[in-house]
């Protein structure tokens, strides 16, 4: 006869060995997870067979065999001695690459490639080394340089290239024989900050992609004129006219009559248009046409007025006509 306390005591073995295969049962299912919760430091493979497959004097192409990797997700960086801390990342499925950037003749350059999956574990670097062959093309021709406006404490200078099309030449400024300034690729140039009364001579070299330079071009003297006393202003724009455009009749040409100066040359004067009060444009030496807009069935008010190269403005040339009539 089984007692009530013996009840107890087997209703509680019961009870512990339920729970003894609940844990079980938990620690199994928890044992099957962990794997896949564990980092990945498995790195992706070295990708293989890195060559030269192309160079010039200033272009080396690269190619690979594939890298693998446990994840399925890489991606490759790959970096040249020209430039160290320059690096491109480049995806799983490119096998080739062109360095083109920091490259010039007769240079050896080394170059390094490595797969690097999402976990960051890297493979082991592939590198190769080469040379690149030299330039048999000539050194660049001595550009030619002609001058603009001058005014007491500035000039303008262009310049052309001394053959071909100039295209991948950069260049630099000399003044007095000194280097003043690299310009890039630009062709033109305002030497601003220059001494009034003072004599300058401009001359500017060309430098091509291989690092050579040209003879200096031909020597440009230029004597900058005094500051001027002047403070007589140009003769106000005159015979101001509109011509309507039949297709819109809020459009109108405007021209007028140049103005003369005491000093200035007509080419120097400026113009700067108003229409009905507000600034529109601005031309030089030049008696229009000026395409310019007003309000379409209103009284508009067209005005010049003729700015010298001391900065004296004249009173405005003006004219009222209504649009849109």
């Amino acid at each position: 006869m089984t007692t009530g306390y013996q009840l107890s005591w087997l209703s509680n073995v019961r009870r512990d060995r339920c729970v003894r295969t609940l844990l079980t049962i938990a620690l199994v299912a928890v044992t099957g997870v962990l794997p896949a919760l564990a980092a990945d430091r498995i790195a992706p493979s070295k990708p293989g067979n890195f060559r030269v497959t192309a160079k010039t004097p200033y272009s080396v192409s690269l190619a690979w065999n594939s890298s693998s990797d446990n994840s399925g997700y890489f991606y490759y960086v790959i970096r040249s001695s020209a430039h160290p801390s320059e690096a491109y990342i480049l995806s799983k499925s490119d096998k080739s690459f062109t360095f083109s950037r920091f490259i010039f003749p007769l240079n050896s350059y080394t170059f390094t490639i490595q797969a690097k999956d999402a976990a960051g574990n890297t493979s082991a670097a592939a590198t190769v080394t080469t040379k690149t062959p030299a330039d048999s093309n000539p050194v660049p021709a001595a550009p030619v340089l002609s001058s603009g406006e001058v005014t007491p404490t500035s000039v303008s200078l262009a310049w052309v290239p001394g053959q071909g099309d100039g295209a991948g030449l950069t260049y630099e400024l000399y003044i007095n024989s000194s280097l003043f300034w690299n310009l890039g690729t630009s062709r033109s140039i305002t030497v601003n900050a220059l001494l009034p009364s003072t004599t300058y001579s401009f001359n500017v070299r060309a430098r091509d992609a291989a690092n050579r330079t040209s003879p200096l071009s031909n020597t440009l003297t230029v004597t900058t004129p005094p500051v001027s006393t002047d403070q007589t202003p140009p003769s106000a724009p005159s015979n101001l006219a509109i011509v309507a455009n039949p297709n819109d009749c809020e459009e109108v040409q405007l021209t007028w009559t140049q103005s003369t100066d005491n000093e200035s040359t007509p080419a120097q004067i400026r113009y700067d248009v108003f229409v009905n009060g507000d600034y529109f444009e601005s031309q030089f030496g030049t008696g229009g046409p000026a395409v310019v807009y007003g309000i379409g069935g209103f009284n508009n008010v067209f005005e010049v007025i003729a700015v010298d190269a001391n900065g004296n403005e004249s009173e405005p040339g003006r004219l009222e006509a209504m649009l849109c009539q």
